[in-house]
């Protein structure tokens, strides 16, 4: 069986104890509106609105800054809300307290703290526009008090935006000193980058630099282009003078100009010229010829002599001295020092050059120097003239009266009372109701602790619930009655389904494998749970079944069953257990074929040793082995163990709960007695009929 459900188990408990909780709350709906007109006093309402506007009038920026609405999302600050709490504020009602010309009829004027309980302000929806109320008994002295609260509140609003032009005034006075100095500072530091760098106009000084790098290398080009047609030319004309340097170019110039050195030339020639003459005709050891010979190197030597004092060499003089050759060696020196100017210029350019793109190079961090420079002083600048505009401002703002509060109608005095309200109060009476209601059902369900239903009596014992069984009436519980309670199909029909359930039970249990009948115990908690009348309807529907039945009385304190069937004073269980009677003799037919009795028989004066007698053993094995079912209807386990001896004997025990009369703390020690002895239970009978009116018996029945 599932768990019952919340509602379930509310639905059950307003069942049994809805009568009640109406009452509770009827009664109480009826106090509440009852003492709600007896004790509220009567109670006027008046109301004003006010118009929190977003853009007040006044000639500076700044006093409407001071007087526009501040809050927005980001910062969490409901401007709405903050108003409304300066409405409410101490000072403003004390104020308005002040400024009253009335007093309330027969009464003194109240408190700040009174007035701060009745007054309300709320935000209408979608609006800039608060509306404010106030109740009293005296509805001319609300309207009037009121009025002066708006009133207070608009000059407080006025004098808090002064405040804080002034405020904000002082604060930016403080701040234009500063302001000052780092401006200057910001210029000066501007003055000496200019001074270090040589920038006056940056842009001017930078296009020039880039026109003259142009020009340099445009000049570059066209002096590579000379220099490399004036060393084609000294080239040609190196190989046709034979002159390697500029120094030998200059002594052959020099030799090709002395008249001396022309002079001793000629001498050699004609010298030459006679040894030749002279060798052909003398022959080589003649004297003319070796003078010829020492004249020759005379001169030789004069020559060299003149020739070196010249910066000369022996080899350039051997075709310096046509004029042809002079006109080559000069335009050769002439060539010469033009490359050379020519390489001193390309020089010259060429290093221009390099320093000028050095310097362009450097522009661009001098450029991003400069404009930072320029833009702390052009910032330094801005935030001062917006400091000084702005002080201009917080003057005018401050000599304004300007407020973001206006009053948009004069409050009205009411002519009828706001409370005490008729349907605030008939809710309030239902609602307490249904809470002491609720309170009281609740409360007679915690102390009730009664099982009422098949799912309380599972989910508190942890035990199966085999079977529900209903209801009889009392016409029924007569012998003589069964053959009419066996024709009722419908009471009938949950007997035969737990006897089904019992007979799994027992075929699971028994170990033998034997064809012997199920013997089940049938005991309570407590008396008037109806035990032995589940135990003989059970037997009786058996019997119908065609089962060989027998109900066996073991409840010496109680006899029931044989109560039920008039018995009377005849001997039974007990005697047969003591062996002082047959057990054929101790059953007794009951007019229902199939279904026997075993009386309880007469107790001895110790009861409780019956149970645990070997013969008691073997008396139940005999009857089980005689019958299809043997039911014993034992003692309460609140008063005896005899149906924990007895069901050692049997396939199990069954405890019958009588919903709405078994009660948890009788069953919870009961419980915990069977589990501790391991004793077979086979599950619970819910029964809704008690046999007789039972009482707990002080003696075993005779």
């Amino acid at each position: 069986m599932k768990p019952p459900l919340l509602t379930d188990i509310l639905l059950s408990a307003l069942r049994r104890h809805g009568g009640v909780g109406a009452i509770a709350a009827v009664a109480t709906a009826l106090g509440v509106a009852a003492c709600s007109w007896l004790l509220l006093p009567t109670r006027y309402e008046s109301s004003v609105r006010l118009m929190v506007e977003e853009n007040s009038v006044s000639v500076s920026d700044l006093g409407q800054a001071l007087a526009e609405l501040g809050g927005d999302g980001a910062s969490g600050v409901n401007p709405l809300a903050t108003q409304s709490e300066l409405i409410t504020s101490r000072e403003v009602i004390g104020a308005a307290l002040e400024r009253l010309s009335t007093t309330p009829q027969g009464q003194s004027l109240p408190s700040v703290s009174a007035v701060q309980g009745e007054l309300s302000v709320r935000v209408l929806p979608a609006t800039n526009i608060l509306e404010i109320r106030y109740g009293h008994e005296d509805p001319a002295f609300a309207t009037q008090l009121l009025g002066e609260i708006a009133q207070s509140s608009i000059a407080a609003n006025t004098a808090t935006i002064r405040l804080e032009a002034s405020s904000v005034r002082s604060f930016l006075e403080t701040r234009i000193p500063l302001e000052e100095a780092a401006l200057e500072r910001a210029a000066a530091a501007e003055r000496r980058f200019r001074e270090q760098s040589g920038i006056v106009a940056l842009e001017t000084q930078t296009q020039n630099l880039m026109d003259s790098l142009s020009q340099l290398e445009a000049d570059a080009l066209t002096l590579q282009a000379e220099l490399e047609n004036s060393r084609e030319q000294q080239r040609l004309l190196a190989q046709v003078t034979g002159m390697t340097s500029l120094a030998q170019a200059y002594g052959a110039l020099q030799v090709g100009q002395s008249e001396r050195l022309q002079d001793l030339a000629q001498r050699l020639t004609a010298v030459e010229a006679a040894i030749a003459a002279a060798r052909s005709r003398l022959g080589d050891q003649h004297p003319d010829l070796l003078a010829l010979y020492d004249e020759r190197t005379d001169l030789q030597a004069l020559y060299t002599q003149q020739l070196q004092q010249l910066g000369g060499s022996p080899d350039t003089t051997s075709d310096t001295t046509s004029a042809a050759s002079q006109d080559l060696i000069t335009q050769y020196i002439l060539g010469q020092i033009q490359q050379s100017a020519l390489e001193q210029r390309l020089t010259v350019v060429q290093q221009e050059g390099s320093r000028l793109r050095q310097v362009v190079t450097t522009l661009p961090q001098q450029q991003q120097t400069l404009a930072a420079l320029e833009r702390r002083r052009a910032d330094a600048e801005a935030a001062l003239q917006r400091l000084q505009d702005q002080v201009q401002e917080a003057r005018i703002a401050e000599a304004q009266l300007v407020s973001n509060l206006r009053l948009i109608g004069a409050p009205i005095q009411p002519d009828q009372p706001v409370s005490p309200d008729g349907a605030a109060i008939g809710l309030l009476g239902a609602v307490a109701g249904l809470l002491v209601g609720g309170g009281a059902i609740a409360l007679l369900e915690i102390l009730d602790d009664r099982l009422h239903d098949e799912a309380a009596i599972e989910q508190w014992l942890q035990l199966p619930v085999l079977g529900t069984l209903p209801p009889l009436p009392s016409t029924l519980a007569s012998p003589h009655r069964l053959e009419a309670f066996l024709d009722d199909a419908a009471r009938v029909e949950p007997y035969r389904r737990l006897l089904n359930v019992l007979g799994q039970q027992c075929r699971q249990r028994r170990l033998d494998g034997s064809g012997q009948g199920c013997g089940v115990v049938i005991t309570s908690v407590q008396p008037e749970a109806g035990k032995s009348a589940t135990a003989i309807y059970l037997a009786a529907v058996a019997a119908m079944l065609s089962r060989r039945s027998l109900v066996v009385d073991a409840d010496l304190w109680q006899a029931a069953p044989t109560q039920f069937f008039g018995a009377g004073e005849r001997p039974g269980f007990a005697q047969v257990v003591r062996q002082t009677l047959p057990e054929a003799t101790a059953i007794l037919a009951t007019g229902l074929a199939n279904l026997g009795l075993m009386p309880c028989g007469q107790a001895p004066s110790r009861p409780a040793i019956l149970a645990e007698l070997p013969a008691t053993e073997t008396l139940l094995e005999r009857l089980k082995a005689d019958h299809d079912w043997v039911f014993l209807d034992t003692t309460v386990l609140s008063h005896s163990a005899d149906a924990l001896a007895l069901s050692r004997y049997a396939e199990g025990m069954v405890l019958v709960v009588r919903p709405g009369y078994t009660r948890r703390r009788d069953l919870a020690p009961a419980i915990a007695e069977l589990r501790r002895h391991g004793t077979p239970v086979l599950g619970v009978i819910c029964n809704h009929t008690p046999l007789v009116e039972e009482t707990d018996p002080a003696t075993p029945a005779a």
